[in-house]
């Protein structure tokens, strides 16, 4: 898949990629057609915990006042600047070719979704894949 190059990784579990994709209204929408889909909140919820983690460690390198590590974190993640990541990927029309029927996809659907790829990443691969990969998105970040 495309995307698995733009971020650095290939599943060797598609499904996890695949849910990682798939927006909450999607599966539910499939789930009231009687079709078995898994939406990507916990993949989320699971990568927003692993970012914060991820972004602490590495910007503890460059701050020592834990205001500004706390500050420059927020940012970083935030649902304004995730999206910023993944301007070269083609991700938002990837996640609106797998929720056909959600419209035109928020930034803050993106950031949810870099969140699940995030989490994906680190059910498919573990952690030291995942913190190697979302360095790298973050290398070329004003930190």
């Amino acid at each position: 898949m495309i995307l698995e190059d733009k971020i650095g990784y290939n599943f060797s579990n598609k499904k996890i990629l695949n849910q990682a994709l798939t927006l909450p209204a999607t599966a539910k929408e499939m789930h009231d057609k009687g079709q078995e889909c898994k939406s990507q909140e916990c993949l989320s919820l699971l990568g927003d915990g692993l970012l914060k983690g991820i972004l602490v460690e590495r910007l503890l390198s460059r701050y020592e006042n834990v205001n500004d590590v706390s500050n420059r974190r927020a940012v970083l993640e935030s649902n304004e600047k995730l999206p910023d990541l993944a301007r070269d990927w083609g991700l938002k029309v990837t996640i609106e070719s797998y929720n056909k029927s959600q419209g035109d996809v928020s930034p803050n659907q993106i950031a949810d979704t870099i969140e699940a790829l995030i989490g994906a990443v680190y059910r498919d691969g573990g952690y030291e894949k995942v913190k190697m990969i979302t360095n790298l998105w973050y290398d070329n970040q004003s930190l």
